[in-house]
């Protein structure tokens, strides 16, 4: 239950960052790539579903977001969706990511 405490966290803390309009968090597809070439991003959080359900040329683009993230020092956390939080992070499009700092 450890891990399910931690992705709660992390999820709060994306929904925390949207909600005070903080510009070091970011979500959607596009908006997380654009991050990770800033090498913005510290961690990114994908849901399961994010990554089993994309058709084959978007899972590769996820891939690549993912090796790049880890390649700038930034951690890759997979969010089930089996509780809470991570039905709450398929609902901002299944990809968030949390910034070292602020790409405007």
């Amino acid at each position: 239950h450890v891990r399910i405490a931690e992705e709660t966290r992390l999820v709060e803390e994306v929904l925390s960052r949207l909600g005070k309009g903080t510009t070091d968090v970011t979500y959607g597809l596009e908006e997380v790539v654009r991050a990770t070439e800033f090498g913005a991003v510290e961690k990114l959080l994908l849901t399961d579903i994010m990554l089993r359900e994309a058709p084959n040329e978007k899972r590769i683009n996820i891939e690549n977001i993912m090796r790049n993230v880890e390649t700038k020092g930034g951690q890759v956390i997979i969010i089930s969706t089996e509780h809470e939080s991570g039905a709450k992070l398929q609902g901002l499009g299944g990809i968030a990511a949390l910034l070292r700092f602020s790409i405007g």
